[in-house]
């Protein structure tokens, strides 16, 4: 066997994980389209939604209609990769991910949404997936309609992914500034990675939990803004399915 051969196929061990449960990829019926959402903007729709059917891929995937679901977005940006391999095995064809990120940008408030045109990264998922670059974009097309589900108001611009939530420097934080990211989390360059890879699209947006200046952190948990912003995310989730299927 050549040493650059890849031992594992997702879709083969999403075989047989179906075939114990007695199912199998054929009759899964996974949606073309879905949601990965934050902790928090799971629990919120969870709350929306009692009773959906649930699929068993990737932590489970909640069925809104024939053609997108959602499920709860996996942290740091190896275990979404890998979330994002599952449902990409299982069928789905476009990923969206709604999160929370921290604010690292000038006259920014909590409560505010970045929609993302791609991740500057500190990360070393993008280079297991042949991705040398240090910025991994989304797709543009997904990344408008997510811009027009979600309205004015939004902040379009890139972010910066992180491993390490608590090693940032103040030096990184002026660096990425200096690249124009608009906030800082921990999922987006390994999705758009294996977006990329596989020939899906991927696109995500993010509410600032809290922003970072020079006069230290601004924390938005528990305030108004945050709270309006979290329900807005969730109203744009759309129950039109995917329009470009791949194999």
């Amino acid at each position: 066997m050549d040493r650059n051969t890849v031992l594992t196929d997702p879709r083969a061990l999403l075989r047989v994980e179906l075939a114990a449960r007695g199912l199998s990829p054929e009759n899964l019926q996974m949606p073309a389209r879905v949601w990965l959402l934050a902790d928090g903007l799971f629990d919120r729709m969870q709350k929306r939604t009692p009773g959906r059917e649930r699929l068993p891929v990737a932590g489970g995937v909640y069925r809104l209609s024939e053609g997108t679901g959602y499920a709860k977005g996996a942290l740091c940006a190896a275990a979404m990769a890998t979330q994002a391999e599952d449902l990409w095995a299982a069928g789905a064809r476009e990923i969206i991910h709604l999160g929370f990120a921290g604010g690292i940008a000038d006259h920014q408030q909590p409560g505010q949404i970045v929609v993302t045109a791609g991740a500057c990264h500190d990360t070393a998922v993008p280079g297991l997936y042949g991705q040398d670059d240090r910025f991994v974009p989304c797709d543009k097309e997904l990344s408008r309609e997510l811009a027009r589900a979600l309205g004015d108001g939004c902040l379009p611009g890139i972010h910066w992914t992180t491993d390490a939530g608590y090693r940032e420097t103040w030096g990184q934080v002026l660096d990425y500034r200096a690249r124009d990211a608009l906030c800082v989390e921990m999922e987006g360059a390994g999705l758009f990675a294996v977006a990329a890879y596989r020939g899906i699209r991927a696109a995500a947006a993010y509410v600032l939990s809290d922003v970072l200046d020079e006069n230290g952190w601004h924390l938005g948990w528990g305030g108004e803004a945050l709270e309006a912003a979290q329900e807005h995310l969730l109203n744009a989730v759309s129950d039109r399915p995917a329009n470009t299927p791949a194999d």
